[in-house]
């Protein structure tokens, strides 16, 4: 249906007849009122006065005309004075005709009367538009794709970037220093810092120069200075004489320093353009994300309703901020209207059933952790069944040890709304106790036996002083090597207890991958130390898992019957058979040795005297040692060999031994008193404590940290 014809206003009879159309006019009539008065109505022939009431001849334009355009000059003109240039911006946007009209030269002045309405704005730069200064005043538009929201502003220039049009109009300041700083002629008489000051560099951070959103130079300001130089090497200003050598030099600096001040007579220009601009995103960004919490907290609200609320619960900062950030809900306006919502509510669900499936195993892992405690206080209250608690108690299973046991799963793995107690344990504890110290005795006996040799008739193999065993550490092995002590039995099956140093027969010291058909069960006992899963992320640790106490972290075979062989020269030049005696009968008979082999090798050296372990001791460190060395293994899928690192012996001079007379003896006792108070101090020598008064306590205790004096104290 067509429009009635629009009705012509009749003119005044003290009115002027405006002919012509609007952008005739550089600036308002002269005829209007002050806005503080009354408008005063000036009727004027509607196709005469009014440039966008023009007649309309083809029907697009037709359907554009509104009653906007019926309105008077003088009146069109008044509101004008009243916009604000966003709102110029606005109407601009609004329809081809307006657009047609308003970014025309002659409408500069409306543009400027625009500006004087907003109070504190800065001026206008001679070198732009009222139109374009405006759209950069109110734009948050790339200057190069348009893109909306594009918050860097560029130090030097009234433009501002998205993140992608930055990367790729400007150039990294570490790739143009050193192929621009150079340029020929300036190079030759001024080091390379001119550069720095003759161009403007974005995202300056000296902090991080290698940074590569950062420090970083527009390709314009690049050219513009290539060219400034080229014009000036062009000019003949410079003569490369030895006779004008001073003379080059003060032009080529006053060059420099003409580049300098124009630079910095920039910068200061549009400082003050930039900070207004600056402040204004400021605000619209809090505006934006005040109004984007308030929509989040709406969506909340619903997921809640839908049965969402422990999962939001779960959720910590940067979870919710990556749902928030999710593709789905941000391609919705702010206005959370029922299409969004169910534009979204998909990709909402599959978000919050991944996070159901971590928390789920959040709790799982945590049930596990307790129920575990609970195993571990059964097999305590079987092997300290009365008080006071000996040395032998202490070499026991951990709960590891059992967990994977089907008949203890079948508790562990109960139900977690189900509660599990000591009770449920008790019953099962003796069996598997018994059956857990027999293997592994037999396990040590077939790791130790070959090594030991002949060993004397009713004599138990694990008994002797030179049957011993070193667990590998996989960060200072070789360290480890020469200064640990090595363990004994059933010293060994109390390893873990005290986690020293990183030995550990209950861990692999490797990245775990999860088997494609190991149970959720098996993989959560495993990796039960590990963190809890996060929101966004399942338990990581990926250096260590735990398993049952295994002699896969003993030393290889090799190195075995070398410490072996150690201790057998040893136990044997104290006067002892090692096929026989006994550890305790090498520790009780208080002899000392001194080792001839490093006497005759450093005569000028004093005379050092050991006990057997620390004779031990210095055998590994001196004599016994060890080396590091790559080895290949062929992958046999692919025919390709890998390199990697293993410790093999290091053959050296064997030591010789001679036991102390008994006249340095007494020497020797003294010194031995001083020694171990001095080791109290040492935090890898501080003696690890059990008290015997408590099942399970035990601390290690130092001057600067005594725990156990604090626990008898306080217990």
């Amino acid at each position: 249906m067509s429009q009635p014809p629009l009705k012509k206003p009749r003119l005044s009879s003290d009115g002027p007849a405006a002919s012509g159309d609007f952008g005739a006019h550089d600036h308002p009539p002269t005829t209007l009122v002050p806005r503080d008065s009354p408008v005063v109505g000036v009727q004027s022939d509607a196709a005469t006065s009014h440039g966008l009431q023009k007649e309309c001849n083809t029907a697009s334009e037709k359907t554009q005309r509104n009653l906007l355009f019926d309105i008077p000059l003088d009146i069109w003109y008044e509101i004008c004075t009243w916009l604000t240039p966003e709102d110029l911006l606005h109407l601009v946007r609004t329809c081809k005709l307006l657009r047609k009209d308003l970014l025309t030269r002659k409408k500069q002045s409306l543009w400027a009367r625009a500006r004087g309405n907003i109070e504190g704005l800065p001026d206008r730069p001679p070198s732009m538009s009222e139109p374009a200064f405006a759209h950069f005043l109110f734009s948050t538009d790339c200057a190069y794709c348009g893109a909306p929201y594009s918050w860097k502003l560029m130090k030097g220039h009234l433009l501002r970037l998205c993140k992608d049009c930055f990367l790729e109009h400007t150039y990294m300041y570490s790739t143009v220093y050193w192929e621009h700083a150079n340029l020929e002629p300036i190079t030759n008489y001024c080091n390379g810092h001119w550069f720095d000051d003759c161009v403007p560099i974005q995202d300056c951070d000296t902090r991080q120069p290698c940074e590569c959103k950062l420090n970083r130079i527009l390709k314009c300001d690049v050219e513009e200075l290539q060219n400034q130089v080229k014009v000036f090497a062009a000019a003949g200003h410079i003569t490369g004489t030895c006779e004008d050598e001073d003379k080059d030099e003060a032009t080529v600096h006053a060059f420099v320093d003409e580049l300098r001040d124009k630079l910095t007579e920039r910068i200061e220009e549009t400082n003050d353009i930039l900070n207004w601009v600056s402040k204004r995103d400021r605000q619209i960004r809090s505006q934006h994300a005040r109004a984007r919490q308030e929509r989040f907290e709406t969506i909340c609200a619903r997921l809640e309703d839908l049965g969402w609320r422990d999962e939001l619960a779960f959720l910590d900062i940067p979870a919710r901020r990556a749902m928030a950030g999710l593709p789905e809900v941000n391609h919705y306006s702010m206005e959370l209207t029922e299409n969004a919502w169910q534009g979204m509510l998909p990709a909402l669900t599959q978000f919050l059933e991944g996070v159901r499936k971590r928390l789920q195993e959040k709790r799982y892992r945590e049930t596990l952790r307790a129920r575990m405690a609970t195993l571990d206080k059964a097999i305590v209250a079987h092997y300290v069944p009365t008080l006071p608690r000996t040395a032998r108690m202490d070499c026991r299973p951990h709960p590891i040890d059992f967990a994977l046991e089907p008949k203890c799963r079948a508790i562990m793995d109960a139900p977690v709304s189900e509660t599990v107690t000591v009770e449920q344990f008790a019953p099962l504890i003796p069996g598997m106790a018994s059956k857990w110290e027999a293997d592994r005795r037999q396990a040590l006996l077939d790791y130790i036996l070959p090594h030991l040799g002949e060993v004397a008739a009713g004599v138990d193999p694990l008994q002797l002083a030179i049957s011993c065993f070193m667990a590998e550490c996989p960060w200072y092995w070789l360290k480890t090597w020469a200064d640990d002590e090595p363990m004994r039995y059933p010293d060994i099956l109390a390893l873990d207890r005290g986690r020293d140093k990183g030995r550990t027969l209950r861990a692999k010291h490797a990245p775990y991958t999860r088997p494609e058909d190991e149970d959720d069960y098996t993989y959560a006992v495993k990796t039960l130390h590990w963190n809890d899963p996060e929101p966004l992320e399942s338990p990581r640790f990926d250096n260590e898992y735990q398993v049952p106490h295994n002699l896969a972290n003993l030393v290889a075979p090799d190195l075995a019957k070398l410490l072996v062989d150690s201790f057998r020269s040893i136990v044997s030049a104290l006067g002892f058979d090692p096929a026989r005696a006994t550890f305790d009968d090498v520790q009780q008979c208080g002899k000392w040795l001194r080792c001839m082999t490093c006497e005759r090798e450093h005569p000028e050296a004093s005379v050092t005297a050991w006990t057997w372990l620390e004779a031990a001791r210095h055998d590994r460190a001196v004599h016994s040692c060890v080396t590091e060395a790559l080895d290949r293994l062929e992958d046999e899928s692919t025919g390709t060999f890998m390199e990697f690192c293993i410790t093999v012996p290091d053959a050296k001079t064997p030591a010789q031994w001679q036991v102390v007379d008994e006249e340095d003896m007494v020497r020797m006792r003294a010194m031995l008193n001083e020694d171990e108070e001095a080791a109290v101090d040492n935090h890898d020598q501080a003696p690890f404590l059990s008290c015997s008064l408590c099942r399970d306590f035990d601390a290690r205790e130092r001057k600067d940290r005594p725990d156990m004096t604090k626990h008898v104290r306080e217990v």
